[in-house]
Order: C-alpha cells, then structure tokens, then sequence
C-alpha cells in the first residue's frame, strides 16, 4: 500500500514514532490480562495521541507548530510515566521495558530539537553550531 505524500511523512520524527508504536504493539500483547485494558490500552492511546499532534504539527504553518510540540512533549512524559508505572507494577518486564524506552527517549530528544528550534526562529535567534563553531578563537 503506498503512502500518502504529506508533511508527516517528510518528518524524522514520524519513522521514530511509527517504528516506536510498532514495538509498543508487539509487547503489548505480552502484557498480563489484567494490565493489558488498563495501562496497556492508556500507553498505546498516548502513543496515538502524540502521533497525532506531531501530525499535526507538521501540516500547520510555522507560528501555529510550537503549542502542538509542546502538547506533544507533554503527552510524552505521560507515556514515559505510565511505561514506568507499568515496569514497577511487574506488567512490563525489564527486557521488554528497556526495548521501548530507548525509541522512546530518541522521540524525546526528537521533539526538545524540535521545539528549540521553533524557538530560535520565533525569537530570530540561530542555533549554536555543534563542536565546529570557531567563535573562540
């Protein structure tokens, strides 16, 4: 099936995210019964929910991106939060917690780029080139 030519698409971010749901979706059904409707179902709604904001924030024009980073970043500290709630509650074991907090922390690094560079523009300052910047000599 090929796929819609849009913004998301374009984005780094969007293969991070869908390989990261991906994962999610395969652990999912390793998670005991009991936790499987409950925090199972709460994590892989917030997954959905900060795809579609990223979704979203990609479509929308440049003034209007920064709020639905943000939301998005929120919605990830949530999902960071209920991963963690269900790794100490034993519904998620440690192999399996590992394996989907790395994707996780990357789409975090992901979005604060994002947003800091929404950011630097809306203020018309440039980001600091890496370890090249020759400023101090």
């Amino acid at each position: 099936m090929k796929t819609p030519n849009n913004d998301f698409n374009n984005l780094p971010i969007s293969d991070s995210l869908v390989k990261a749901y991906k994962t999610w979706y395969d652990i999912l059904d390793h998670l005991p019964k009991k936790a499987r409707f409950t925090l199972g179902a709460r994590i892989d709604t917030t997954f959905l929910d900060i795809m579609e904001l990223v979704f979203t924030a990609g479509v929308l024009p440049k003034d209007k991106k920064e709020s639905y980073v943000q939301k998005a970043l929120l919605r990830l500290d949530i999902l960071k939060l209920l991963l963690r709630v269900s790794w100490e509650t034993k519904a998620l074991d440690n192999r399996h917690y590992l394996v989907i907090s790395e994707p996780v922390d990357e789409i975090g690094r992901m979005l604060g780029g994002w947003q800091r560079h929404l950011l630097n523009e809306a203020t018309g300052r440039s980001e600091p080139n890496d370890r090249s910047d020759s400023s101090c000599t």
